[in-house]
């Protein structure tokens, strides 16, 4: 490989981790945020709190898969993009 496909290749697997890190860590505080109410409401049963927490989970896990999925995709159109121009070109050239 030539350095300019390698620096491509690096920065593509930058944005990559950066975008799931930060991804990763926005989820993990909401989740966090919602645990904490959840566990300190007086207004709710046992079984209530236990429901919620579980809608939390299955919520945080879908963030982050959503998300992952969603910037692999974005970064991974966007490396196809730079390694070749050519669809680019076409796609400006279609009617607005």
């Amino acid at each position: 490989m030539n350095s300019n496909t390698d620096g491509v290749n690096d920065f593509i697997e930058n944005c990559i981790t950066d975008a799931i890190d930060a991804l990763a860590s926005t989820s993990k505080e909401k989740y966090k945020q919602k645990t904490s109410l959840i566990e300190n409401a007086t207004d709710m049963t046992t079984q209530e709190k236990l429901h919620a927490l579980d809608e939390n989970y299955d919520s945080h896990m879908q963030e982050i898969i959503m998300g992952v999925t969603i910037t692999v995709l974005s970064v991974t159109i966007l490396g196809i993009a730079i390694k070749n121009h050519i669809p680019i070109k076409h796609v400006l050239r279609l009617p607005a």
